[in-house]
């Protein structure tokens, strides 16, 4: 048996229900917290990566921001310059020349809807006043969906994208359509105009739809380097009528950006524009023919931007829940910086993101599923969510799929419980999953998505991170040449601590052996239950 505790290796005979050949050896680790290692040999996509608003090779740092206002660009109208100065959101810019004179990989921030990113000429070309009522930073902001004004703005799109900016192979992507606080293209300055400015629902949905194929058509090939910065569902007083209209810039090819993912939780488990949506399992599920866009997050505001944590391990905790959210959703790029990325706090964690980063099916070196039951508190009031448990959502899951099957692989909630982390919205989460053994729950099934893995044999590491609490042991079942087998039992401790467990089995065979079509399980070997947070499988 296996005991917690410092590092302990060793190869071991594998233990057989029935001993039709002779059994493989097993090699295995106990390792203290969770195990973020990348498999020798592994690169990083060069189409993912990190984004910032500075390059920072020690931290992976890919691309940095190129910041240009409206009204630095064509001071005056149908004049496009380069060697002029800007500013936006308390920031000021050097001209677009010597922003990029150092060369290197980029992404845009075009700001182009604050009163004082638009050019002064723009109002009485336009005839317009700015929405009623300023943002929460204090901004007041033109009406972008006014006719005259997205005729002058897709003005100075096309000019830009004449000028080559859009198929410049170091641009990697761009923010649109240019607004608001942030470049968040969220509701609450809409809604002022709703409000206060007699702004009619489908006059707006109306020049959306016109806005995104202007874009897509000035676009062209490079459509996709175009980032939508809204989300679905939003927050608004528009109702059903936006609510998919992320889905729709994405259906036009462009890409998608999401705010504020830092809240692993909110508002993350219907989202059109991302495939992603509740299975009849209550579990998270992405669409694995989803159309190949970029797909951004920004990871940046951990304890920042009104988002706080009570101590340091709630801060790793936010941290490693958001980025395994954001991976499960395809996140190709993040926004990240220092110091609230917190990625010299972390370096191990954000190393293994960065190698995630991109991945599909085709090339992913491995799957993954977190435990967990979590509330997306924006789905407490809606009724088109489907599931069987709304709002509570069920794990995060990445080519390895966690099973209930009955009678003996029906689970329970795990003992940790985190509420409002970070923020209210956050809702609250159980991590990880127990074993039932009082009602004959005895086992927690996976099965590995053929997608990814092809049914046949294959030689893995299985990863498996558990609860030292008195469980006794556990044992991992798999199915090899031989048929279903189980790995020596691997001892629970009394800390409480959390620690992974590395199985290196040279034969696995993958095609829903077990039971439920699973093809993994941890079944339980002593008087008590086994809590599992996280199981990873990794292609040797």
């Amino acid at each position: 048996m296996l005991v917690g505790g410092a590092i302990a290796a060793l190869a071991i005979a594998g233990c057989r229900a029935d001993h039709r050949g002779p059994p493989a050896a097993v090699a295995i680790a106990v390792i203290d917290g969770y195990d973020w290692s990348v498999p020798a040999g592994v690169g990083r996509r060069g189409d993912a990566g990190f984004y910032s608003d500075a390059v920072e090779p020690m931290a992976d740092i890919d691309a940095r921001v190129l910041d240009l206002t409206w009204r630095q660009l064509e001071p005056v109208e149908g004049e496009l310059r380069r060697d002029t100065f800007g500013a936006a959101q308390g920031l000021e810019f050097p001209s677009w020349n010597d922003q990029r004179a150092a060369g290197g990989r980029y992404w845009l921030r075009l700001w182009m809807t604050g009163l004082e990113w638009a050019p002064p000429w723009l109002a009485e070309a336009c005839g317009i006043f700015p929405v009623s009522g300023q943002d929460a930073d204090g901004q007041y902001h033109i009406p972008l969906w006014q006719p005259c004004v997205w005729s002058k703005a897709r003005a100075l799109y096309a000019r830009l994208f004449d000028a080559g900016l859009l198929a410049d192979p170091d641009l990697v992507l761009a923010y649109v359509p240019g607004g608001f606080t942030w470049h968040d293209f969220d509701f609450e300055v809409i809604d002022r105009a709703v409000i206060d400015d007699g702004l009619d629902a489908r006059t707006f949905v109306a020049w959306f739809h016109q806005m995104i194929a202007d874009l897509a058509a000035l676009a062209g090939p490079d459509v996709g380097k175009l980032v939508y910065t809204g989300e679905d569902y939003p927050r608004a007083s528009f109702g059903p009528l936006v609510e998919r209209l992320a889905a729709d810039a994405v259906a036009a090819g462009l890409g998608i950006r999401m705010g504020r993912s830092e809240l692993a939780n909110d508002h993350r488990v219907a989202l059109p524009a991302w495939g992603a949506a509740v299975d009849a399992r209550g579990h998270l599920a992405v669409d694995p023919a989803r159309p190949p866009r970029l797909r951004a997050a920004e990871q940046d505001c951990f304890d920042s931007c009104g988002l706080s944590v009570a101590d340091a391990d709630e801060l790793g905790y936010a941290i490693r829940t958001a980025n395994w959210s954001a991976l499960a959703l395809g996140a190709s790029w993040l926004y990240v910086v220092f110091p609230d990325s917190h990625l010299a706090d972390l370096p191990e964690h954000w190393r293994w993101v960065r190698a995630e980063l991109g991945r599909t099916a085709v090339d992913a070196f491995d799957g993954w599923a977190v435990l967990r039951e979590a509330e997306d508190t924006l789905w407490r009031e809606h009724d088109e969510l489907v599931g069987p448990t709304r709002p509570w959502i069920h794990n995060l899951e990445r080519f390895v799929i966690q099973r209930e099957v009955g009678p003996d692989g029906l689970t329970r909630r795990g003992t940790e419980v985190r509420h409002a982390v970070l923020d209210p919205r956050n809702g609250t989460a159980y991590e990880g999953r127990r074993t039932d053994g009082a009602h004959g729950g005895d086992a927690i099934y996976f099965a590995i998505d053929p997608a990814w893995l092809s049914a046949g044999a294959h030689a893995l590491e299985i990863q498996v991170t558990f609860v030292d609490s008195d469980c006794g042991g556990w044992q991992l079942a798999y199915v090899d040449d031989h048929g279903p087998t189980r790995s020596p039992v691997i001892g629970c401790g009394d800390t409480g601590a959390i620690r992974t467990a590395r199985l290196r089995l040279p034969r696995v065979v993958v095609g829903g052996g077990l039971p439920g079509a699973t093809d993994l399980a941890v079944v339980r070997a002593g008087v008590g239950d086994v809590e599992v947070r996280y199981l990873r499988v990794v292609r040797e």
